[in-house]
């Protein structure tokens, strides 16, 4: 009789045991979720589009293509025949996109005048790489209550063993990323379409 009230006692002790065991692992496996979704919804909230941002780019040969979302239109470059501006306004899905790409590409780290700062560091002697005629970048952004411009074009004067600077490699991404969206649009491919040509 002793014996079995023992080996029942051990039975509900190891019950109890494994209960709390269990309790203690759910807990864990709650807190670990709690604090995965709290960092999750840090990273969504570090990734919003901040209140303020706004940029206006300009790019092409005469840097004569323009998208503004300051006033929201969009200039299109017609070469011979002038320009032609239309009212162009960024869904706020593509522009959470696009200031994605403003922060993955480091924008805001880039120098005020992208040329300039890749001539500082070329050493006498340099093979140097220019082109013509060069394509122009321009792009005035406003975030956090700051406005700056950043300029750069294809023209060089670039290393002529290494080619443009990662500078320069970053704005190009950013405008082609933005002017893919432009071009892949309804209110785009509506345009005059430009004639005649640079030389």
């Amino acid at each position: 009789m002793m014996r079995k009230t023992i080996i029942v006692s051990m039975l509900i002790f190891a019950v109890v045991l494994s209960g709390c065991s269990n309790q203690a692992s759910s807990d864990l496996a709650a807190s670990e979720q709690v604090a995965d979704g709290q960092q999750a919804t840090s990273d969504i909230a570090e990734q919003q589009v901040p209140s303020d941002f706004n940029f206006s780019l300009s790019f092409g040969i005469g840097v004569g293509n323009n998208i503004d979302t300051y006033g929201d239109t969009f200039t299109k470059d017609l070469i011979v025949a002038g320009s032609e501006t239309i009212p162009f306004v960024i869904p706020p899905e593509k522009m959470q996109e696009i200031y994605n790409m403003f922060v993955a590409y480091g924008i805001s780290e880039l120098p005020d005048d992208i040329n300039a700062y890749a001539a500082e560091s070329f050493k006498d002697g340099s093979p140097l790489s220019l082109v013509t005629p060069a394509v122009a970048y321009e792009l005035t952004y406003t975030l956090n209550q700051e406005t700056r411009t950043i300029v750069c074009n294809d023209e060089g004067p670039w290393d002529g063993h290494t080619g443009p600077p990662d500078a320069q490699r970053q704005l190009v991404k950013f405008v082609k990323f933005v002017s893919e969206y432009i071009y892949s649009t309804s209110e785009y491919r509506q345009m005059t379409p430009a004639s005649g040509g640079y030389i």
